[in-house]
């Protein structure tokens, strides 16, 4: 201990934070990565009683991977370097770390705020200019109320339950567009509520010409990230998608152990009704669809097997909602500039409720923000903040440096070492 705090501070004055945060992943590596991949541990050196230590080590961060005792490496090295779990280990557990930062940090309410605020907006124009076009369940008055009081999970998956009326409103509306001057979608441009350049050019490229699929992946990246997953479904439906199939999609997150953000009795009274309390419902399960439990990998997939050699974890294959999401930010007039900051808030939520994980959003953003799949885990951090990030609303304004981010990274790795 007291060597490696010499080393530490001898290399924190001549370090910076990037190069701070690679050291400490190298560190990590060495409790993380197979042994017998490592270039500093030779075979012959390791001893099962290092297994179980690194073993041990893992399950106190809540990580599982397999025990294989040092007589056996020789017959399975190849299957244990390629074991997904064990491979991406080191990824498992920086993004506990990187849910906990990202998630705690004020940003991500506020870009979602933003985009709830900006979708509120868009249907309030909508019932103003052609009433009857408003699905009967959506309710303006209490959209504007969520708005104000909601919290940003909540604002999140409104979003989600929003998207079928808000696709169809776009179709609709676009159908009608047939006087230039006198359009509703005309109408709405001008109050800057919508890009119509964005709407026709995502109406155009939604797969199959699907309603449903707009701001969904096209279809030549629908054909990639499609197959990565497969829902399940429930025995007693009896193949098909029914009540035990949704109960078996509902995320694991129970009300006594919701964070990033805290529940609170708000939010447990909108979903359980007006006489739930905290202390109640405390073991209730939150209703909301979890990406984890909904898809398992198609272990032989490209994809999975791709990311699962550069180290990076996957969990239920790209984020189709980050996708959406991105999407719509910017055909409600949102500035692409500011890509990077939503998918920022994004990852808070995705990560926060188990879905994805950061893997899987970065991939699905990569061609809208024009960059490529992140080559390594280091990559992908430096991705998620490329610069300083930040929002204004209602005067304020939070942002996050990536020096800052990926101090709070290595701070948090520095603790679990030791």
């Amino acid at each position: 201990m007291l060597e490696y705090r010499a080393v530490y501070s001898s290399r924190g004055t001549e370090m910076g934070d990037s190069s701070m945060l690679k050291w400490h992943l190298d560190r990590l590596r060495r409790h993380t990565d197979p042994p017998i991949s490592q270039k500093w541990f030779a075979l012959e050196r390791h001893h099962v009683e290092h297994e179980y230590a690194a073993r041990q080590r893992l399950a106190s961060w809540n990580v599982c991977s397999p025990l294989i005792p040092v007589k056996t490496f020789a017959a399975v090295k190849g299957q244990l370097v390629k074991h997904r779990r064990v491979r991406t280990a080191t990824s498992r557990i920086v993004e506990m770390d990187v849910r906990e930062v990202i998630a705690n940090h004020p940003l991500p309410a506020v870009a979602i705020r933003m985009l709830f605020g900006k979708l509120h907006e868009f249907l309030v124009c909508v019932e103003r200019l052609l009433p009857e076009l408003i699905p009967s369940d959506i309710n303006t008055a209490e959209l504007e109320l969520l708005k104000d009081r909601g919290n940003q999970r909540q604002q999140f998956h409104s979003i989600r339950d929003l998207l079928p009326s808000f696709r169809g409103l776009l179709r609709h509306l676009a159908d009608l567009d047939q006087d230039p001057e006198g359009s509703i979608l005309q109408q709405l441009g001008r109050l800057g509520v919508i890009v119509l350049g964005e709407v026709h050019r995502f109406i155009a490229t939604a797969a199959f010409g699907d309603t449903d699929e707009i701001l969904s992946p096209p279809e030549h990246l629908r054909r990639i990230w499609k197959p990565v997953g497969k829902e399940r479904v429930a025995p007693e439906d009896g193949g098909q998608i029914g009540p035990n199939t949704k109960h078996l999609w509902r995320t694991s997150w129970r009300v006594r152990d919701c964070s990033t953000p805290s529940i609170s009795e708000v939010e447990v009274q909108a979903i359980f009704g007006p006489e739930a309390t905290l202390e109640s419902h405390a073991d209730e399960r939150l209703p909301y669809e979890c990406g984890a439990n909904k898809y398992t990998l198609v272990e032989q997939d490209p994809f999975v097997t791709d990311c699962t050699e550069k180290g990076l974890f996957t969990t239920s294959g790209p984020s189709g909602t980050a996708y959406r999401y991105l999407n719509l930010w910017l055909v409600l007039g949102g500035s692409r500039e500011k890509l990077p900051e939503v998918r920022f808030a994004l990852a808070a939520l995705i990560l926060g409720g188990a879905h994805h994980s950061l893997a899987e959003v970065m991939a699905v953003s990569g061609p809208i923000l024009g960059q490529v799949m992140p080559q390594s885990l280091e990559e992908m951090l430096e991705e998620l903040v490329p610069r300083k990030l930040e929002l204004q609303w209602r005067g304020t304004i939070q942002g996050i440096k990536p020096e800052v981010f990926q101090r709070s990274i290595w701070s948090r790795l520095e603790d679990r070492l030791g």
